[in-house]
C-alpha cells in the first residue's frame, strides 16, 4: 500500500490483490538493465541528412507550427489526471463487481541492454507501459462495463524509411469497427455508449491516428535531440523550399477542416509564448519590370556553402507536429529509450508544449503514461470525429457511392486552358524543359513556395525520343518561368511505405500561351524505392523505342529534388483504376474481388501482348491487379507499375520467360475468380 498514492489508498486498501497490481501498474518501468547513458557512435546507423518527409515542407501556413513552449508541470498534471481517473473508475468498478472478475495488466519485460534500432525501442515501449495504459484508457472512457481488460487500440509500426526514426500510430483494431469471418475466438469489448462506438468507428474508417509516436534509435544524438527540443522554442522556424519566386498555387486556398482544442483541457492553463517576428518563409513573387521576364531562383543543394543544414532537433519536432497536423492528433511522443518528452498540440495558437524530460527507467513511469493514454482518448471523444480527408491512405476512406473518380477539381480557368491544350503539343513541349516545380494543394497542404526539380532522364515518348539530350539546369541559379514545368497535386494516391503518388495538374508556359494536361508524380522514398523507380523508367524507355504506345502511360521524364535528393517520376494520369470502380460498384472500401467484361478483357489482352512483343526487349509485367489497371474518360485501358517487370533482351537464351501469367491474370479478372492478394502464378 506505501507505493499507491493517498487519493487511491482509501479506495483500493481493502482489496490488498488489486491494490497490489495498480500500485505495480503505477511504478511500471522500462524493465531493462539500465546501463547507463550510451556513448557516441554506438548505433551502426548514421545521423540522417534531415528528419523531414518531403510533404512537411508543404503544410499550409495556417497548420505551422509557431512556437515551442516548456510546461514543467505537465508531467504531474498527467499523474493527477491518470490518478483521478483509476479513482473514479474503481469506485465504480468495485461496486459493480464485488468479486473482482479481472485485475489490469501491468507492463511486460522489453528484454536487456541498449536497443540499437528504433523499431526495437517503440517494442519496449509498448511491452513496458504502452499496451498497459491503452487497457486502463479504454476502461476509463469506452468499455468500463467489459470484465475482461482489453485495449480497442493497436499500435501500428509503420514501416521505418529508415532504421534510426520509427513513426508509430494508435489506431483502432480493424475488428472493432469491421468484424468479420476470420475474427472468431477474438475477444470483442462492448461499448455501450453508442457516441463513443460511433467515435471509435470514424477514427478506424479514416485510419486515423489517436496520437503521433516518434521513436528514435537509442544512442547518445538521439537522447541529445530530445533533451534540447525545448531549447528549439528560442529559434525555431519552420522549414519550407527556398525556392523563390516560383508561380502561385491557381485558384483559392484551401486545406481541410482542422477540429478545435477541448476547451476544459488541463493544458489549456499553459502560458502561450507571445508572438514573435519570424521572417516569412512564402517566396513572394518579385516586382518584373514591364516587358521583363519573370525568374524563378533555384535554390541550393542541402549541406553546400549556401545551403546551410539546420540541426537536427528543429527537424525532427517539425516531422512529429507534421504527423499530428495530419491525423489531427493533439498527443505527441518522443522517446529514445533513455529519454522521453510529451508533446501537446495546441491548435489555436500552434504552440507545441512539451514537457520536463522524463527518464523512461525510473519508478512511476507508468503512472504517467496511464494518465497520457487517458487524455488521449477523452481528448479524441469530445472533439469531433476525424474528418475523412485526414488520411494518409486513400482507399481506406471511401464512401461508396460518393467517391470521386476524377482527379481533384482544378480552377475553371485551368479547366479552360486544357480544354485548348493539345496533348502532342504538350508532350513535345515539356519535354524540352530541365526544370520542374512541384507543389501540394490538397487536404493539410498548401505548399508556400515550389520545391525545385532538375531534370535527371529524358522523356519516355516517341515525340520526344530523338532530342535525348539535355543541359541540366544547377542549382541556386536563376531560370525565366517559361523555362519551368510547374506540377501541383491535387491528391495523394500513394499507399505504399516506399513511394510517394500524387496526381495533379502539369502547367507549361510555350510561345503559343500556357498550356495544361492531368499528371501524376511518382517519388521514391528509400534507396530500395529508387531502384525500382529506375527500372521502371528503363522499362517504358524501352516500350517507347519499340514505339508501344497501346496502354502506356507517356512519360515527361525523372527529375530530382535539389534540396532533399529525392527523385521523381511524372507522366500522364492514366484516370481511375480498377480498383476504385470496383470499389464503388461493390459498395465497400475494401474490395477483394473484382471484375471486367469481355471487351475490357479484349483491350487488355491487347496491352499485354504489345509489351511482350517489344522490339527493343520483351517485357513481363509480373504484376498486373486492380491497383495497377486504369482507365480514362475516353474508355482508354492501360498497364501501370512496372517497376518489377522482367525485361527479356535474348529470347534465344531465355524462350521460357513468357506472358502467361500476365494473360492468366486477365483472364481471373474477366472470369469473376480474381481475387485480391491471392491471384499469384
Amino acid at each position: 500500500m506505501s507505493n499507491l498514492p493517498p487519493v487511491l489508498a482509501d479506495i483500493l486498501g481493502q482489496h490488498p490483490d488489486l491494490a497490489a497490481t495498480v500500485a505495480r501498474s503505477l511504478q511500471q518501468c522500462s524493465i531493462r538493465e539500465f546501463v547507463g547513458v550510451p556513448t557516441k557512435n554506438l548505433s551502426q546507423y548514421q545521423d540522417p541528412p534531415s528528419y523531414l518527409r518531403f510533404n512537411d515542407r508543404h503544410i499550409a501556413q495556417e497548420h505551422m507550427l509557431q512556437h515551442v513552449a516548456h510546461a514543467p508541470s505537465m508531467v504531474d498534471d498527467l499523474k493527477n489526471l491518470g490518478h483521478d481517473e483509476i479513482r473514479r473508475f474503481f469506485i465504480d468498478y468495485i461496486k459493480r463487481e464485488p468479486k473482482l472478475y479481472d485485475r489490469p495488466s501491468y507492463g511486460g519485460t522489453a528484454g536487456k541492454g541498449r536497443l540499437y534500432d528504433a523499431t526495437r525501442v517503440c517494442e519496449a515501449y509498448q511491452a513496458s507501459v504502452g499496451n498497459m495504459a491503452s487497457q486502463y484508457a479504454c476502461k476509463f472512457h469506452i468499455n468500463a462495463k467489459d470484465k475482461e481488460w482489453t485495449s480497442v487500440f493497436h499500435f501500428d509500426q509503420r514501416r521505418p524509411v529508415q532504421s534510426h526514426v520509427q513513426e508509430t500510430d494508435l489506431l483502432t483494431r480493424r475488428y472493432i469497427y469491421k468484424p468479420s469471418e476470420y475474427d472468431f475466438g477474438r475477444v470483442r469489448p462492448t461499448i455501450d455508449d453508442d457516441s463513443v462506438k460511433e467515435c471509435i468507428k470514424a477514427y478506424g474508417e479514416a485510419d486515423v491516428s489517436f496520437a503521433a509516436f516518434q521513436f528514435l534509435a537509442e544512442k547518445e544524438t538521439s537522447r541529445l535531440i530530445i533533451v534540447n527540443s525545448v531549447d528549439a522554442a528560442s529559434g525555431f522556424q519552420w522549414t519550407t523550399s527556398q525556392t523563390t519566386n516560383g508561380p502561385t498555387i491557381p485558384g483559392p486556398s484551401r486545406t481541410q477542416y482542422i477540429s478545435p482544442d477541448c476547451p476544459d483541457a488541463f493544458w489549456s492553463k499553459y502560458p502561450v509564448p507571445s508572438k514573435s517576428k519570424q521572417r516569412s518563409s512564402r517566396s513572394s513573387p518579385k516586382k518584373v519590370r514591364e516587358g521583363a521576364i519573370a525568374k524563378v531562383s533555384l535554390p541550393n543543394r542541402l549541406g553546400n556553402r549556401n545551403g546551410a543544414r539546420r540541426s537536427n532537433a528543429p527537424q525532427f519536432l517539425q516531422r512529429a507536429w507534421a504527423r499530428a497536423v495530419e491525423h489531427d492528433a493533439t498527443f505527441i511522443l518522443l522517446n529514445c529509450g533513455t529519454a522521453e518528452r510529451i508533446g501537446i498540440r495546441d491548435r489555436a495558437s500552434n504552440t507545441l508544449f512539451l514537457s520536463d524530460v522524463i527518464h523512461p527507467f525510473a519508478p512511476g513511469y507508468g503512472s504517467i503514461h496511464i494518465g497520457l493514454h487517458a487524455a488521449i482518448v477523452n481528448d479524441a471523444l469530445k472533439r469531433p470525429p476525424p474528418f475523412r480527408e485526414t488520411s494518409h491512405i486513400a482507399r481506406s476512406i471511401i464512401a461508396p457511392p460518393a467517391h470521386p473518380i476524377a482527379s481533384e477539381i482544378q480552377p475553371a480557368e485551368h479547366e479552360e486552358v486544357q480544354m485548348r491544350t493539345h496533348p502532342d503539343e504538350f508532350n513535345q513541349e515539356i519535354s524540352k524543359l530541365n526544370i520542374l516545380l512541384v507543389s501540394l494543394s490538397f487536404a493539410v497542404y498548401q505548399s508556400e513556395a515550389p520545391s525545385a526539380f532538375i531534370r535527371e532522364a529524358s522523356s519516355c515518348h516517341p515525340v520526344s525520343l530523338a532530342g535525348n539530350a539535355f543541359t541540366k539546369p544547377k542549382p541556386n541559379k536563376s531560370y525565366p518561368r517559361n523555362e519551368c514545368a510547374h506540377f501541383v497535386a491535387r491528391r495523394d494516391l500513394g499507399v505504399s511505405m516506399k513511394v510517394d503518388v500524387y496526381r495533379g495538374f502539369a502547367t507549361i508556359q510555350t510561345k503559343s500561351g500556357e498550356m495544361c494536361q492531368p499528371a501524376v508524380l511518382k517519388m521514391a522514398k528509400t534507396a530500395e524505392a529508387l531502384e525500382k523507380l529506375l527500372h521502371e523508367y528503363e522499362v517504358y524507355k524501352i516500350l517507347a523505342a519499340s514505339s508501344v504506345t497501346e496502354g502506356i502511360l507517356l512519360v515527361h521524364g525523372m527529375f530530382q529534388d535539389i534540396e532533399t535528393g529525392r527523385f521523381g517520376l511524372l507522366m500522364q494520369d492514366g484516370g481511375t483504376t480498377l480498383y476504385e470502380r470496383e470499389q464503388i460498384r461493390l459498395g465497400t472500401s475494401l474490395s477483394e474481388k473484382f471484375r471486367i467484361s469481355a471487351a475490357e478483357y479484349e483491350k487488355l489482352k491487347i496491352v499485354v501482348q504489345g509489351i511482350n512483343s517489344a522490339r527493343v526487349a520483351r517485357i513481363r509485367h509480373n504484376d498486373i491487379k486492380p491497383d495497377n489497371i486504369c482507365f480514362n474518360a475516353d474508355g482508354d485501358w492501360f498497364l501501370i507499375d512496372f517497376d518489377i517487370a522482367d525485361i527479356v533482351e535474348d529470347i534465344v537464351e531465355y524462350p521460357e520467360v513468357t506472358i502467361w501469367e500476365d494473360m492468366q491474370t486477365i483472364q481471373d479478372l474477366r472470369d469473376g475468380t480474381f481475387v485480391q492478394g491471392q491471384n499469384y502464378y
